[in-house]
C-alpha cells in the first residue's frame, strides 16, 4: 500500500498482493502514512492467518516483521487483506485465488 492513500482506507481493510522480496526477508510492508498512529498503538498486536504475533511496531520504511516459519505458509503473489480491528490489533487474511 502506498503512502498517502488515507487512514479510513485501511480501517476498511486494503487488499493488495505479497512480494516474494517480503517473504524471503521475513517482513510484511504496510504502510508508509504517518498518520496511521491515529489507528494503531506504536506496539500492537497481528493476527496472521491464525498466529498471534505480539509487540509488532512498524519501521521507519512502512513494514513490520512477521517470522519466516509464518510466511512459509503463503506464496508469493498471493492477495493478502489488512484490516485494522482496533488501536492494539491489525488483521492480515489471505485471500482466495480466482481459477485461471
Amino acid at each position: 500500500m502506498a503512502a498517502g492513500q488515507g487512514i479510513r482506507r485501511i480501517q476498511m481493510g486494503t487488499t493488495r498482493n505479497v512480494w516474494a522480496s517480503e517473504l524471503r526477508r521475513g517482513y510484511l510492508f504496510f504502510t508508509r502514512d504517518r498518520r496511521v498512529t491515529e489507528l494503531l498503538d506504536e506496539q500492537f498486536d497481528v493476527d496472521f492467518l491464525g498466529h498471534r504475533l505480539a509487540g509488532r511496531r512498524i519501521d521507519k520504511y512502512g513494514r513490520f516483521q512477521v517470522p519466516c516459519r509464518v510466511l512459509r505458509s503463503i506464496e508469493a503473489g498471493a492477495p493478502i487483506r489488512f484490516e485494522a480491528v482496533n488501536r492494539s490489533l491489525l488483521r492480515v487474511v489471505t485471500l482466495e485465488q480466482p481459477e485461471a
